[in-house]
């Protein structure tokens, strides 16, 4: 075996161990309603714990999404997230 082979077999058994890592930490992540940051019901505080951004942002995206898409289709996707993201239960 050459060794430019041997170091490929290698990085891809090094990939495959990283993917398979990152898959059972993604596995773990879940998204819940925030209790300690929110607003009205805590989706967009999950979201930024979910995502790992600001809550803020996201609810300042949200508000340019509704202004642009004439507020129903916003309040609609609002509503169904309040009612299928479950509450974290500490």
């Amino acid at each position: 075996m050459s060794l430019e082979f041997e170091s490929m077999v290698i990085a891809g058994y090094n990939w495959f161990v990283n993917l398979d890592t990152m898959a059972s930490a993604k596995s773990q992540k879940r998204l819940y309603k925030s209790k300690d940051n929110k607003v009205i019901s805590g989706v967009f505080g999950g979201l930024g714990d979910y995502f790992d951004v600001d809550p803020t942002v996201l609810r300042l995206a949200y508000l340019v999404f509704v202004i642009l898409t004439g507020f129903f289709p916003g309040l609609i996707a609002y509503v169904i997230s309040v009612l299928i993201v479950p509450q974290k239960v500490s």
